[in-house]
């Protein structure tokens, strides 16, 4: 049997994660949109190149939240920590 051609049987289905938050940037400003309450945010904002961050507390009611940031060229990362421990990141380079 070739891998990849396993009969129907062998396969596991696999569930969709739900990430109840959407981040991006745009001209300056990091935008979050919470799809439900997620209680306090911790936000964090890094240069990776230049070591410089931000950080941020906001209280999330399901609405969009504005962070002014850096324009400077770099790659950054966001990391978002939620009240009830879920924990997400991601990175952007300008």
């Amino acid at each position: 049997m070739d891998k990849g051609n396993e009969d129907d049987e062998t396969k596991h289905a696999r569930n969709p994660v739900y990430i109840p938050l959407n981040c991006y940037y745009k001209q300056g400003y990091i935008y979050l949109n919470t799809f439900t309450d997620l209680g306090e945010i911790f936000i964090t904002i890094t240069n990776l190149e230049t070591g410089e961050w931000w950080e941020y507390v906001n209280i999330s009611n399901s609405e969009l939240i504005c962070i002014p940031t850096s324009s400077a060229i770099g790659n950054y990362m966001v990391k978002i920590v939620t009240e009830n421990d879920g924990s997400y990141f991601g990175y952007f380079t300008l």
